[in-house]
């Protein structure tokens, strides 16, 4: 005789899930940008994470510690020590001694580097708020820190 299953059905909960999530479709969305930075950035020889940390470089200048870029790109520290080693054996980005902590900077080859994937980086910006027109809305809402740090679970 066949025996009936005691667990219960959670098909309505998959469903539901699947339908009502929100993480789901934002990490499908950074993909797809992802991709249209990066196949944009390929002919210069970045990705646009590469990019963003080369700029995260750049902008916080003398302070630009592993520490710093961390949080303000908000990526793990072992994804940014790949990347970094990346960009140094690529002779894009230099360690200096700096106190406490060494500084990073850009080397004049990641400056060019840099200064040369604009026109790139604009296609790809281009690109991304034409296939999706709601995307400088959503990035807009997410650079402002007060409703996103309300949002955040603590990390620390």
């Amino acid at each position: 005789m066949h025996q009936m299953s005691a667990k219960p059905s959670v098909a309505p909960i998959a469903r539901r899930i699947r339908d009502e999530c929100l993480a789901s479709p934002l990490r499908r969305l950074s993909r797809v940008v992802n991709a249209i930075y990066d196949e944009a950035l390929r002919p210069i020889g970045l990705t646009v994470a590469q990019l963003n940390l080369l700029a995260a470089i750049a902008g916080l200048d003398e302070d630009a510690t592993a520490a710093r870029i961390a949080r303000a790109l908000e990526i793990e520290k072992s994804t940014l020590s790949r990347d970094l080693a990346r960009l140094e054996a690529g002779g894009l980005v230099r360690r200096r001694e700096g106190g406490r902590e060494k500084r990073l900077e850009l080397t004049a080859r990641g400056a060019k580097l840099l200064e040369a994937a604009v026109p790139a980086w604009e296609r790809a910006q281009a690109r991304a708020a034409a296939a999706l027109p709601s995307l400088p809305l959503l990035a807009r809402t997410l650079r402002e820190e007060e409703p996103v740090r309300r949002a955040r679970p603590e990390c620390d």
